[in-house]
């Protein structure tokens, strides 16, 4: 297991790394014919307009300890599923034949690459005869034993087995904790869990339990699933204890799959505070911070913002300097060490980490420290 702080670092720039991997043609027909649900929460209808739909398919991306989009979940739309909600057993049996045929018929081994194909199906639908269309080797089917009063571990055993002989991975969704008793867990090749049914010492707890089973089983390790991952909280929780794949809310809000990036530049920033460190003078200052026009166009609009609170409006960097003196350029020039462009939620956690510690020892502070030292004194030791 990686020892690495993950940083989350499924949108645009998403997009182009499938772009690259899978060619623009296969996305753009996956795109068409199972939209991420990202894409379809982020553009609801106004009110008093109907949603076009052109596919009741949706995915939602699931992503490995290495930050890439290991594969899909594919499901019905939300308005789909909820029909065959608190029905009987043949209303989702028929729901899950109609998502497979969809997903046959569109291909979808041929669009994914590498990548794996996720769906969840009623137990008793995988005594029938699964689409020969759907790539076995790439898909996996996660029985859902919910609806099942009691399940039958022996039936659900030969069920499994019968999957597994036919080409398919098959994946368990965990939703209570008796359920590592089953035995039938142990032939699956995946396990998803629930995450927001258990808290976090439990979800440790399941992460050992099944790392034991793998240990004693003597087959090939089983691959464990966070699945509505809802906070950064819990992805820490889920990541620490060792599990494989993540997906849910919090995966599928991130901005962006690249390094954060920032529109200052950091080497810049450093030897400006260098400089005041070392009592440069005002106008060697002021020539350097001319040479970087994001750094100027900053510290004007920071100066003439109402925060400082001028009467007139400063239009020149020596008068800039002049107004805000030494101590206050330091402590903004530090605090954009940590501007970040496209920020996603690792990336504003740390940021939120480090003004809480910067503004704690400011308020601990007492004379004669001075409370600005003080506060740059816990920004920059992050």
């Amino acid at each position: 297991m990686s020892k690495a702080q993950p940083t989350l670092d499924p949108k645009d720039a998403a997009d182009a790394e499938e772009e690259a991997e899978v060619g623009a043609k296969a996305f753009a027909r996956l795109n068409e014919v199972a939209p991420l649900i990202t894409l379809r929460d982020a553009k609801q209808p106004a009110p008093g307009q109907r949603r076009v739909v052109a596919s009741f398919v949706r995915r939602e991306a699931i992503l490995n300890r290495d930050e890439r989009i290991a594969g899909y979940e594919f499901l019905l739309d939300r308005p789909m599923q909820s029909r065959f909600k608190d029905r009987d057993a043949g209303i989702r049996e028929m729901y899950d034949g109609l998502l497979m045929r969809e997903l046959a018929g569109i291909g979808v081994g041929s669009l994914l690459g590498h990548r794996l194909a996720m769906m969840e199906i009623g137990s008793a639908c995988a005594d029938g005869d699964l689409p020969a269309q759907l790539p076995r080797a790439n898909t996996v089917i996660f029985l859902d034993t919910d609806d099942d009063a009691v399940p039958d571990q022996s039936l659900l055993a030969k069920r499994i087995d019968a999957l597994v002989s036919t080409g398919f991975q098959v994946g368990w969704c965990l939703r209570h904790a008796a359920e590592l008793t089953s035995a039938a867990l142990a032939r699956c090749q995946f396990v998803r869990v629930e995450t927001p049914a258990f808290d976090g010492i439990q979800l440790k707890e399941l992460a050992r339990k099944l790392a034991r089973l793998n240990r004693t089983n003597g087959k090939a390790p089983m691959r464990l699933i966070a699945r509505n991952v809802q906070t950064y909280d819990d992805f820490q929780v889920c990541f620490h204890g060792g599990f494989d794949y993540f997906q849910g809310p919090f995966i599928s809000s991130r901005k962006s799959w690249k390094n954060p990036k920032s529109d200052v530049d950091r080497l810049r920033v450093f030897r400006l505070l260098r400089g005041l460190r070392s009592g440069a003078d005002q106008a060697v200052l002021a020539r350097d911070l001319r040479t970087e026009p994001v750094l100027t166009f900053r510290l004007l609009r920071y100066v003439n913002s109402a925060a400082i609170g001028l009467q007139r409006r400063i239009g020149a960097i020596d008068q800039a300097l002049y107004v805000i003196g030494v101590d206050k350029l330091y402590r903004w020039l530090s605090l954009l060490l940590y501007d970040i462009k496209d920020r996603g939620f690792a990336e504003r956690v740390m940021i939120e980490q480090v003004l809480v510690r910067a503004r704690t020892m400011e308020s601990l502070s007492k004379n004669p420290i001075d409370p600005d030292l003080a506060f740059l004194t816990g920004l920059l030791n992050a």
